[in-house]
């Protein structure tokens, strides 16, 4: 049943929105931080113009590696030899795994198409159609077959699509939405099954996903943890859009987007990011190609909050990241409350006094990752920090 075509085609206002915006709101703004950009990290070197980054772990050894499009056509594969916690890239391959070089401003996805537990491809490019290529190896030795134009019933007909798989529906199967360069978000919803994909009609600006902007680039990801994916929406200005998902995983309805939030900054043209998480903490960091460099946005304070102190701000930690000492800005809570410094496998390092909230001494802490953890009767809050 086409039933997210169906919805959209009969919701005759926006009432539902104002409902779900009303009552349902979740504050994912305070939930994320990213830090200034850093260009060609984790020893990266760009290879071609405009590379458009997509990670996923094409050798089954847990870790991400990168393949990316460019505006050549030619496809770069970049093998993770590092770990999940610490990502080392190594030198590109050119045209990996039988791929031959595509259309240009080539922006790629991957998907388990055939669900037969390794990831194919789907591409967009300046021709203006989407080119499927089959996995015919397996999940650690991939082997793409040649491109099928348009396959499944997909029909984009529009050039410089930037297509990602997700899915919006909670069906367990992909869902198409793509970012195109003047006619804003598109979505075609499979109305086939996980195994043998079939997509509906396209339906321009879905979920009032609406744009002004032009060559909008989308990732998603659940920004808010509130189990369902937002959208963090890339463009020519350049600028980032989060538009937060403020339905369900099997109705969304997206809120007006937010300008640059969590801090995100951008000055250099045409970003094309993805959400990954290259640390291995628990949260989305995301990677943009840009002009001629990547550029990696690490995601340093997630706010995991199991019940909400009442009347209370959150605590803040800084700098952050922080060298020797760290600091929380004032907050009030009462004396039999408990403060501790614990590391990413949960595991308290440090117990702290109440009272204890200024000049914390970070300098037998060896660098990574940490969370500042306050906890009062069944009242949790767990801030992160980055010790340099």
């Amino acid at each position: 049943m086409n039933k997210i075509s169906n919805f959209i085609g009969s919701l005759k206002n926006k009432s539902l929105l104002f409902y779900l915006s009303f009552w349902g709101a979740a504050n994912a703004l305070t939930g994320q931080v990213f830090l200034n950009p850093v260009a060609n990290p984790f020893s990266l070197k760009v290879s071609d113009m405009r590379q458009t980054p997509c990670f996923v772990d094409l050798d089954g050894d847990r870790d991400v590696d990168m393949l990316t499009g460019s505006a050549s056509g030619i496809f770069y594969y970049y093998q993770n030899s590092g770990t999940q916690n610490s990502a080392k890239f190594m030198n590109p391959l050119l045209n990996p795994f039988g791929l031959k070089t595509a259309g240009a401003y080539s922006r790629i996805v991957f998907g388990d198409f055939d669900q037969d537990g390794d990831f194919d491809l789907l591409l967009g490019s300046e021709r203006g159609d989407l080119e499927y290529f089959q996995n015919t190896g397996t999940p650690t030795a991939p082997k793409f077959a040649n491109p099928v134009i348009n396959p499944f019933s997909l029909n984009p007909n529009r050039k410089y699509m930037t297509p990602i798989l997700l899915d919006l529906d909670g069906d367990a199967d992909l869902d198409l939405l793509a970012g195109t360069e003047t006619n804003g978000i598109v979505f075609q919803e499979n109305i086939g099954t996980a195994k043998i994909p079939m997509f509906g009609d396209v339906i321009f600006n879905p979920f009032f996903i609406e744009s002004a902007e032009t060559d909008l680039v989308p990732t998603a990801a659940d920004l808010d943890n509130d189990g369902d994916l937002d959208l963090l929406v890339a463009n020519q200005s350049p600028s980032f859009e989060y538009f937060e998902n403020n339905g369900t995983k099997f109705i969304p309805a997206f809120l007006p987007p937010i300008i640059n939030p969590f801090s995100i900054k951008t000055n250099t043209g045409d970003p094309a990011p993805f959400l990954v998480d290259l640390d291995h903490d628990g949260d989305f960091d995301f990677m943009t190609g840009q002009t001629a460099k990547f550029n990696y946005y690490q995601n340093t304070q997630i706010l995991i909050a199991t019940q909400s102190f009442q009347n209370t701000n959150p605590p803040v930690p800084f700098p952050n990241p922080a060298n020797y000492q760290i600091n929380l800005s004032a907050f009030d809570v009462s004396n039999d409350a408990l403060l501790g410094i614990y590391n990413v496998n949960q595991a308290l390092v440090r117990g702290l006094k109440m009272d204890q909230f200024k000049n914390i001494d970070l300098s037998e802490l060896p660098a990574g990752v940490y969370y500042l953890k306050l906890k009062h009767f069944h009242q949790v809050y767990f801030i992160k920090f980055v010790k340099i």
